[in-house]
């Protein structure tokens, strides 16, 4: 794995049905697996913005990539689910200080 500075992790806010489009999108980026998460934005206090309906249910994807990697994926949801597009997508990018690793193996059994 590589060093966890020179990780990012990214969030991808898109509105609600757009997640596994943006995963897809990270994927063919070069961003390796992904997390979507329900959310419900309180962002916008009106329901309608000239008259169109403002999606208040969003779906954030979490997930990581190298600096390089990063960047083409900033880059390719930007140009496919960015702001002016239906998914209104918007990507946080943050620096990874520090990678653990969970111990998914049995806990060890006692003999008696």
């Amino acid at each position: 794995m590589e060093n966890a500075d020179s990780m990012k992790a990214l969030f991808i806010i898109v509105n609600m049905g757009f997640g596994s489009q943006a995963v897809q999108i990270a994927n063919e980026a070069g961003a390796g697996g992904a997390v979507i998460i329900n959310a419900i934005g309180t962002g916008m206090a009106r329901k309608s913005l000239l008259g169109i309906p403002v999606e208040s249910e969003k779906e954030i994807v979490l997930t990581m990539a190298s600096e390089e990697t990063a960047e083409k994926v900033v880059a390719a949801i930007k140009e496919k689910s960015g702001v002016n597009s239906p998914a209104h997508g918007i990507c946080l990018v943050m620096p990874v200080g520090q990678i653990t690793p969970l111990d998914t193996a049995a806990p060890p059994t006692v003999e008696e």
